[in-house]
């Protein structure tokens, strides 16, 4: 019975996504819009990745596409409906992130079922960092990807740090790779001259950390020593985030760091969050190559953005950011062109 009522539910469910896609193809049609769909947005708990879609959907306003999102959880109800009806012309793009890889599997294989489906079509996958272990599993899934991604017929592939251009480029022989910032440098439009709410501590809790316990409370015993009054944040919060409340929620954190004093973190969002709003920031790395990768796209324009890798050395960083405090908020553009001009390139525009 409750299998009858399940499969009742998922047909309901169905029928009225389906419609909606169905809404996006007549206003695609009637706009003379080309069909432009991103898959594996989120609507999990992690703020930074719903900042990279709003950065995506930025950039593709901007270029004048109107693209239609599917999450990584919702692909179930759309997949074979838009496999049966979708344009042969229609572009299939997958949102950027960290999660290409053996680190977060289920990801990595709804990827790998995009890239599967949709071979034929161009595949534009936006700025990711890719990382697959040295284990078993790793290599397993590597291999798998290499097969899958063999199939795409018209495939680039943005790389959000120089790791993963050098990895993508020797390993996805068919793709076209390109280096890009990580998406939500975009956003960078922020400033906030109400500094008052002390020491920002954002360090992350699961499997990507490297801090112990320990570690975590020596760097927070160093902080106490500037008499400061020190908030702990996350840039992953214990609820979902659908995207009706997505920009509300990345609006209402980046306002958190941006009225911070100084930020101290290992998150790679957390880190972007304060270049963006021009907040100081002390980061850390996490256990593979993303943050300090990143980290490259900023240390050139922002002077009040150090990467440390002793926690000994954080009350000497602290110091230097105290010292020689920006004189002014400024507003810095990372450079986005190769993403712009591939989007014109892709869409058959004059530049």
């Amino acid at each position: 019975m409750k299998k009858k009522l399940s499969k009742i539910k998922f047909k309901i469910l169905q029928f009225f996504y389906i419609k909606k896609y169905k809404r996006y193809r007549k206003m695609c049609r009637k706009n003379n819009y080309r069909e432009w769909i991103i898959f594996n947005s989120p609507i999990h708990s992690n703020i930074g990745d719903h900042a990279i879609i709003l950065a995506e959907y930025k950039i593709l306003e901007k270029m004048k596409i109107y693209p239609f999102e599917v999450s990584t959880y919702h692909n179930k109800y759309y997949f074979d409906y838009i496999k049966k009806h979708i344009n042969n012309n229609a572009i299939i793009s997958i949102t950027g992130g960290g999660f290409i890889g053996s680190q977060w599997i289920e990801e990595e294989k709804s990827v790998n079922s995009v890239v599967n489906t949709f071979y034929k079509h161009k595949i534009v996958i936006f700025p990711q960092t890719i990382y697959f272990k040295e284990d078993d599993i790793g290599k397993k899934e590597k291999k798998k990807s290499i097969e899958i991604f063999a199939k795409a017929k018209d495939l680039i592939i943005f790389a959000r740090e120089n790791k993963t251009y050098e990895f993508a480029k020797e390993t996805y022989k068919n793709a076209k790779v390109l280096l890009a910032p990580d998406m939500v440098l975009y956003l960078n439009e922020i400033n906030c001259k109400d500094r008052k709410n002390g020491i920002l501590f954002c360090l992350r809790n699961d499997v990507e950390g490297k801090f112990s316990e320990e570690e975590k409370k020596i760097l927070e015993n160093i902080l106490k020593k500037f008499g400061k009054m020190i908030k702990h944040t996350d840039t992953v919060v214990k609820y979902p985030i659908n995207a009706k409340k997505r920009e509300e929620e990345v609006l209402n954190k980046i306002k958190e760091f941006s009225t911070s004093e100084i930020v101290i973190t290992d998150r790679l969002h957390g880190m972007i969050f304060a270049a963006i709003t021009d907040t100081p920031c002390i980061v850390f790395g996490n256990y593979n190559y993303k943050v300090e990768g990143v980290y490259q796209w900023i240390k050139n324009v922002k002077n009040n953005i150090l990467f440390e890798h002793d926690i000994y050395n954080i009350e000497n960083d602290i110091r230097i950011i105290m010292d020689n405090p920006e004189k002014e908020n400024k507003k810095f553009t990372y450079d986005f062109n190769i993403v712009e001009n591939t989007l014109t390139e892709i869409l058959g525009r004059n530049s």
